[in-house]
């Protein structure tokens, strides 16, 4: 970018600058905007590279920063030298979270101190914001996460607890993590490392949900897992016709030829992603089509304003709020089960879908749970 439109910085591993410099190739004009986006503009890119599908890549871009990330990149898988998360301001202010291959800050593995992931996290991104989960090994010689972020080349850097706040120029940055951060003072990384120590997901949630999702985990009620439902899900594709795959949503471009040859080859899920994944069809795109073909629905089913509220839950001071808003709101609000008498045709459709959602859910459960709970389990009320 640097070379054939003025922006970014020139790097030190250019194997092709050369022949490139000297050549008579000229970037196109049309793509300079993107180099250089204006104030109170952003610009979000989102792709797929490498063969098979091998990488989803995520890009949000303002005036003042760049965030990019490779979404749900193989989480919890040991790495190489992949850095699937990365915040930058300009050349050297930028920060980015690793879990260490080895301790040796100087060592040669792969992956090493800095470069790569022993663990691979869960990532996922929105626009400026990205989440970052890490779920360790305890027999992983490395039992902590580090983030670099120089703290020398930002105009202001700021250490409470949990959280990390940068400054650079007009843009600002928060990190947070479930830890309490430590700041190296000694050595080669000093004012550049922010260590946190490995913990589980109970420091993620408040301490009395915590304990209701151990409760639940005990009793078989979570979490879900599509491979307790794999051949179900593959005979559905197999039963499938073209038309079929052609009514379903997010579908276009001839998509339903990919799938109803991929679904008459497949033995497997993976198999089955792996041979529709392109770099034009996102992860996240097929397993929405995927399930949408499960429950049957249509592209149809998504269009318009939902028919219905549901309220699953409420305060004792939100007591009256039901009935206020059954008496002022534009479409149907559900409460009681006798409110279902009162929607119309579509209405009727869209409970019948979600009670077959329901009752799918409840058989990727550890242990199967039975049908119509959708309805049976009345609204949750919290005490104040």
């Amino acid at each position: 970018s640097w070379i054939g439109y003025g922006f970014g910085v020139p790097g030190h591993a250019g194997k092709g600058i050369v022949s490139l410099c000297l050549s008579d190739y000229e970037p196109p004009a049309e793509y300079r905007p993107w180099f250089a986006v204006a104030p109170g503009q952003e610009l979000i890119c989102q792709c797929t590279q490498g063969n098979d599908g091998y990488v989803d890549l995520y890009t949000y871009k303002t005036a003042d920063y760049l965030m990019t990330s490779a979404v749900d990149f193989h989480p919890g898988e040991p790495g190489c030298q992949e850095n699937p998360f990365q915040l930058t301001f300009n050349a050297t202010a930028q920060l980015w979270v690793t879990h260490p291959g080895e301790r040796v800050v100087f060592g040669a593995a792969r992956p090493s101190y800095w470069a790569g992931n022993g663990t691979l996290p869960k990532v996922d991104q929105y626009k400026g914001f990205a989440g970052l989960i890490y779920d360790i090994d305890p027999d992983h010689p490395v039992d902590f996460t580090h983030l670099y972020l120089p703290e020398m080349e930002f105009d202001r850097c700021v250490l409470r607890d949990h959280w990390a706040f940068v400054q650079k120029g007009d843009a600002w940055a928060g990190v947070y993590c479930s830890a309490p951060l430590t700041m190296v003072t000694e050595g080669a990384t000093a004012l550049r490392e922010w260590i946190q120590k490995g913990e589980g997901w109970e420091s993620f949630v408040p301490p009395e949900a915590a304990e209701i999702l151990k409760r639940e985990i005990a009793l078989g009620a979570c979490p879900t897992d599509p491979a307790r439902m794999e051949r179900a899900l593959l005979f559905r594709l197999r039963s499938m016709t073209l038309a079929e795959f052609a009514s379903l949503p997010d579908i276009s471009e001839g998509l339903e030829n990919r799938l109803f040859a991929a679904s008459r080859k497949a033995c497997t899920l993976d198999e089955w992603f792996s041979l529709v994944k392109t770099k034009r069809y996102s992860m996240a795109r097929l397993r929405r089509i995927l399930f949408s073909a499960l429950l049957g629905l249509t592209a149809g089913d998504a269009q318009g304003l939902p028919p219905y509220l549901r309220l699953l839950g409420l305060r004792d001071s939100g007591v009256l709020f039901p009935r206020q808003a059954k008496e002022t709101g534009n479409i149907p609000v559900l409460s009681h089960s006798s409110d279902l008498l009162h929607l119309d045709k579509r209405g009727r459709i869209m409970v019948e879908l979600e009670g077959k959602g329901s009752d799918l859910h409840a058989l990727f459960l550890p242990r199967p749970a039975p049908c119509g709970l959708n309805l049976s389990h009345g609204m949750v009320r919290v005490r104040s």
